[in-house]
């Protein structure tokens, strides 16, 4: 078995520092005093005073203590093909403080220095804690004094040598801004700020930092107007997949990327706005919600007022993919109509070609007995569908179900309560669809 190159560097520095007085002779900093003994057990004083002092120094340190911890197992975890649960970490860091208060010991958490020393000395086994704490009791008890001759310089020489693998991982950076830009500028940014403020403050600006990037892409998130697939109910980005994809005539389908809350509601209006001023004749839109797992009441609100806003301007705005828990939502708060939520976006669009536009004061027909949506929708009428075979019902309290209709009725729609009988073959407008494809409850988005 080899003997680390540490222990013996160790060693020498102690037996050369003994015998030279280096730190009189020379005035090379050492070690210099080390309290011995082991202190005793205490129970710590919880008086109302000290827990009013020490509690928000104890939540920074917590915080900031499980952070450097987990960043460092995620370090090592390859390298020692261990797998770092951050739950157990937590648990282990908390119980760990609590037996060591009552033997007055600092706030203990991962040590970056002590790990990249273990790690490139071959340890494999979180049994060396055992060991080397056993072996640290051991000297502190009562070999403290053949240490305080150890050179300053050689611990540190120590730990940058052991350092030297991470210290070389700045060469990531240039790689990692040009696959990723956010993870790229984080990795500067904390790298930096760790070096000129300090560690436990550059991790605290670090964590705002990030906090910020994920706060900006939230804000700002991904979205795209999306087209079918030819003869599927698979629908993709029209700037993605372009000629790949057909978009239904007047209907413009929008997908929102992220979560929906106060902080982005704005960054929808103006895309749903721009999706408007650049479609002239817009019937339709269909929001596809399918990253909304919960939203707010206020922005349930702003959805309502978005809802209004495009009806007064006689466009249908309608949902696509709505999870119970939204769907509950809007029916207790009565902001969007449940009518206008469908299973999924090819739903939506069949209906929306099926009503037509919202006409101001429509009839059945105007005066000349023309049909009014006909004339508002040119070709709205004469396009071909083909036929739906099953009914998709969808209401607030209950999750889509599929029914296979009547064989001696027409295949309709029925969305809560409310039935839709449905064309009878595919828009004219090159998109065609399957029945194999038709007859399956769900359409996922590319």
């Amino acid at each position: 078995m080899a003997i680390p190159s540490e222990f013996v560097l160790l060693v020498l520095a102690l037996v050369f520092s003994k015998a030279l007085s280096i730190d009189t002779r020379w005035d090379v900093n050492v070690v210099g005093s080390i309290p011995g003994g082991l202190p005793s057990l205490t129970v710590p004083s919880l008086g109302s005073d000290m827990v009013g002092a020490a509690l928000a120094n104890s939540i920074i340190l917590a915080v900031i203590g499980f952070a450097v911890s987990i960043a460092i197992g995620k370090t090592f975890e390859k390298q020692l093909e261990l797998s770092v649960r951050p739950n157990q970490e937590l648990l282990a860091m908390g119980i760990a403080n609590v037996f060591g208060s009552f033997l007055l010991s600092y706030p203990s958490c991962g040590s970056l220095s002590r790990s990249v020393v273990s790690a490139e000395s071959g340890v494999k086994s979180p049994i060396n804690i055992l060991f080397s704490s056993t072996l640290v009791a051991i000297i502190v008890a009562v070999l403290t004094g053949p240490f305080e001759a150890t050179p300053q310089a050689v611990l540190a020489a120590v730990i940058l040598v052991a350092l030297k693998r991470l210290l070389l991982q700045v060469r990531e950076l240039p790689a990692l801004y040009r696959i990723k830009r956010a993870d790229g500028l984080v990795w500067a940014f904390v790298f930096t700020a760790v070096l000129v403020v300090g560690v436990t403050e550059g991790l605290i600006l670090g964590m705002v930092f990030s906090l910020l990037i994920v706060l900006y892409k939230q804000m700002r998130p991904y979205t795209a107007v999306m087209g079918r697939f030819p003869g599927t109910r698979l629908y993709g980005s029209v700037a993605q997949y372009g000629d790949q994809v057909v978009e239904w005539p007047r209907i413009k389908i929008v997908h929102f990327g992220a979560e929906l809350f106060y902080a982005n509601v704005a960054f929808l209006e103006d895309t749903i706005e721009g999706v408007v001023r650049s479609t002239p004749g817009l019937a339709a839109i269909v929001l596809d919600i399918s990253t909304f797992s919960d939203i707010d009441i206020s922005s349930a609100r702003d959805l309502s007022r978005i809802h209004a806003d495009l009806t007064d301007r006689h466009i249908r705005l309608l949902f696509a993919h709505p999870r119970k828990r939204l769907r509950s939502l809007f029916a207790a708060e009565k902001t969007v109509p449940i009518e206008d939520m469908f299973i999924d976006v090819h739903d939506a669009c069949l209906y929306a070609m099926e009503v037509g536009p919202i006409v101001p004061d429509a009839t059945d027909s105007d005066s000349n007995g023309s049909s009014t949506t006909a004339a508002i929708w040119p070709g709205y009428g004469s396009v071909g569908w083909s036929p739906i075979p099953s009914v998709v019902s969808l209401s607030s309290d209950s999750e889509p179900t599929t029914t296979a209709p009547s064989t001696h009725a027409e295949p309709s729609t029925a969305i809560s309560g409310h039935h839709r009988s449905a064309p009878s073959s595919a828009p004219s407008s090159g998109i065609s669809s399957s029945s194999s494809y038709l007859s399956s409850s769900a359409s996922p988005t590319v």
